[in-house]
């Protein structure tokens, strides 16, 4: 009996159902599918950084304040919510995004302050 049922599919699902495939491939799918926002999301954020990094005052990038910080943040946010422009027509769909991407340059923040001082430790 166990030989009989298909290996990838639920109990309920025939092979030959049009549905088959997506049923039983929902987890590479969406993989995929979060691997390309999430390639798509680092790439708009690392643009908008470069774009506003001559815009920044050297003064903010020497020491060690919130200023120095927040362009993240604020760029993880426009970069999400770009892409919830580009890829929803519900106001839901664009402030989820626009959160993940602040998430996102928190996120950034977080692990380069991390970096910053685990460096300035070695360097002491």
């Amino acid at each position: 009996m166990l030989m009989k049922t298909p290996p990838i599919a639920e109990s309920g699902r025939k092979p030959d159902d049009f549905f088959f495939f997506f049923y039983s491939f929902w987890l590479p799918m969406g993989s995929i599918a979060g691997a390309v926002f999430g390639a798509a999301l680092g790439f708009l954020f690392s643009c908008l950084m470069e774009w506003t990094r001559a815009r920044r005052s050297e003064g903010t990038m020497s020491n060690d304040t919130p200023e120095r910080f927040l362009p993240r943040v604020v760029c993880g946010g426009i970069a999400g919510g770009v892409l919830g422009v580009a890829l929803g027509n519900s106001e839901a769909t664009f402030f989820l995004l626009l959160g993940v991407g602040v998430c996102s340059g928190f996120v950034s923040t977080v692990l380069v302050r991390v970096q910053h001082n685990s460096r300035s430790a070695s360097a002491a």
